[in-house]
């Protein structure tokens, strides 16, 4: 066994598998909501706005799109 596997091994938790997919796909959800409740207008606008849903908005419109 080499050393960065060991090292890696007790840096883990023992834990399966299943907890750490659950943790990886409900803590982007769960990060962007906290966000939002906390600064809405900053996570909407700068960032769900601009990068996701604006976008989608402005080629259905058929329009450029304005950073």
């Amino acid at each position: 066994m080499s050393t960065v596997t060991r090292r890696v091994e007790t840096a883990l938790p023992e834990t399966g598998s299943r907890e750490w997919w659950a943790l990886y796909l409900l803590a982007p959800p769960v990060l962007i909501g906290a966000g939002i409740l906390a600064f809405p207008g900053l996570v909407f606008d700068q960032f769900i706005w601009q990068y996701l849903w604006g976008p989608v908005v402005a080629d259905a419109a058929s329009e450029p799109v304005i950073a």
